[in-house]
C-alpha cells in the first residue's frame, strides 16, 4: 500500500519523492496566510507586524529552506515556495 508521498508514480508515469505529513501541513498553511489581505507577509512568515527588519530576515530565510523544492517535495510546496 502506498501513503502520502509514498514515492508512487502519477498518471503521467513521474515518480514524487517521497514528503512528510508535516511538510504538506506548512506548505498549506503558508498558502493560505498569503490569501490574508490585512496582514499579508507577516503572516505567511509567522511574525508580528511590528518584527524588526532582522527578525523579518531571519523568519523568511528558515521558510525558504524548509519550503525550498529540493527539500520539500509536498505537492504544495513549491507555490508556497513562490509566495514566500
Amino acid at each position: 500500500s502506498s501513503s502520502a508521498g509514498g514515492g508512487a508514480a502519477d498518471s503521467s508515469g513521474a515518480t514524487q519523492k517521497a514528503y512528510r505529513p508535516e511538510q504538506e501541513q506548512l506548505a498549506r498553511e503558508i498558502c493560505q496566510a498569503a490569501k490574508n489581505k490585512t496582514r499579508g507577509y507577516y503572516d505567511v512568515l509567522k511574525v508580528e507586524k511590528g518584527a524588526s527588519e532582522d527578525e523579518i530576515k531571519r523568519a523568511y530565510k528558515k521558510l525558504a529552506l524548509k519550503l525550498h523544492p529540493d527539500k520539500n517535495t509536498a505537492p504544495s510546496a513549491e507555490n508556497a515556495f513562490k509566495m514566500v
